[in-house]
């Protein structure tokens, strides 16, 4: 009997002891909830905006004493606004959104103006997808968080496939791909192309062909390899689908969505941020979408890559880094908020335990029910990361104007594409 005494005063005893501890991490909490305080100036621009503003409506909940000003600033802006600040030490902000391409020309120009994050990211960064962690890395160090991967897919006009008696199903290559297009040119007279590109201001097809190939601008030593094999294969599809007649030419946003609209484009290959862009801008063309994977370049070839996503920075300059740091790593990773930005502005995450969420499994309404995002999904985990480097901004520039040499002036892609990489092997050794 006395042992059973002593048995039970023992177990009481634990038990007392686990719930004294529990109530001193709750109030261990607290007083971490306590000790954040203070105002961060956040920066982004249109659905990545809102998305932010739900992350800190759910982030003031558990720092009430935390205060958040957003400022919407243009993608395109971003560049000169970073660089006015600096030059003036002032009017940055705490935290902002940035494209992956940018993340390593940024540090290269304010070598010590990004907080070094790598304490908060290595911890987690197994928790990301494998392209989007390594496009935040610099030299073993974090100067930027995962946030959204984008990944790419052909969002393609069903009824006009149909009418041209196209099947998705057969689009197995680029060549496919050109075949198909042919055909609805000529099906609807010429009123319909296959893709928009817009030429003079963006190489993302390119550069999402390049990925497939598993190649970039430069290779792993950061060397420019515009003229390689796999860079006049890619620019050789594209010029093809020209000479074809199967390019909508579009030049800024506003003639893109017109061209959505309008019914000008059978086909989008981009990024999974169109699927809102179709939603939002043609809501009467519901039913008539659907999504597939790129083609390949040969039967079996990759037919995944993701180019275009969002990470998040945090200047040196600000005067809150504590909340900033945690405010970007809550963005990054909270589920609750991720999941409404998802639901609302069709921004997926780069978080890869997002993936087992029932969200995504879901038909879309708008694609005809098509469960559109477990494909978007495994893209994005399949991916290979696209070798950005410090010298990415300027290299675009020039491929661009290439891009238009070829496209315009008919100029040949593997004589543009060499005379290209003298070009900027001459300048890397000015």
């Amino acid at each position: 009997m006395k042992v059973k005494k002593i048995i039970c005063f023992l177990i009481v005893t634990i038990i007392t002891a686990a719930m004294s501890a529990c109530g001193g991490e709750s109030a261990n909490n607290s007083s971490e909830t306590e000790d954040l305080f203070g105002k961060i100036i956040v920066w982004s621009q249109g659905d990545n905006l809102s998305s932010l503003k739900i992350s800190g409506d759910s982030f003031k909940k558990l720092y009430p004493k935390v205060q958040i000003e957003y400022v919407n600033v243009d993608k395109d802006n971003l560049s000169n606004k970073i660089i006015s600040g600096f030059a003036s030490s002032s009017g940055l902000p705490d935290i902002f959104s940035i494209k992956d391409d940018s993340i390593k020309t940024f540090v290269d120009k304010f070598p010590d103006g990004f907080l070094d994050i790598s304490s908060t990211v290595n911890p987690i960064k197994s928790k990301f997808i494998d392209s989007k962690i390594l496009q935040c890395s610099i030299e073993g160090k974090y100067f930027a968080i995962p946030w959204d991967a984008n990944p790419t897919a052909v969002f393609y006009r069903k009824d006009i496939f149909l009418k041209a008696n196209i099947f998705p199903e057969d689009i197995k290559t680029w060549e496919d791909y050109i075949k198909a297009g042919k055909a609805i040119v000529a099906n609807t007279n010429g009123n319909t192309k296959m893709l928009p590109i817009d030429e003079k201001n963006q190489d993302i097809l390119f550069r999402e062909m390049l990925n497939q190939l598993n190649t970039g601008y430069f290779d792993k030593d950061g060397k420019t390899i515009l003229n390689s094999k796999n860079s006049i294969k890619a620019m050789e599809v594209i010029n093809k689908m020209n000479t074809n007649g199967l390019i909508y030419k579009v030049d800024g946003g506003a003639a893109l969505n017109a061209a959505i609209k309008n019914g000008a484009v059978a086909t989008l290959p981009y990024g999974s941020s169109f699927a809102r862009l179709i939603t939002a801008n043609a809501p009467e063309q519901a039913g008539k979408w659907g999504v597939i994977k790129l083609p390949a370049f040969e039967a079996g070839g990759s037919n995944v890559a993701s180019v275009d996503g969002y990470s998040i920075m945090i200047t040196k300059a600000s005067k809150n880094t504590k909340v900033a740091l945690k405010f970007a790593q809550f963005v990054a990773t909270d589920s609750a908020s991720l999941t409404e930005g998802f639901n609302k502005y069709g921004i997926l995450p780069a978080y890869s335990s997002f993936y087992d969420s029932e969200n995504l499994n879901k038909g879309v309404a708008f694609f005809e029910n098509q469960k559109i995002w477990p494909l978007l999904t495994s893209i994005a985990k399949d991916s290979v990361a696209f070798n950005y480097t410090e010298k990415f901004s300027q290299t675009k520039d020039q491929v661009i104007k290439a891009q238009v040499d070829i496209l315009n002036k008919k100029a040949s892609v593997e004589t543009t594409m060499d005379a290209l990489q003298v070009q900027l092997n001459n300048k890397a050794t000015k």
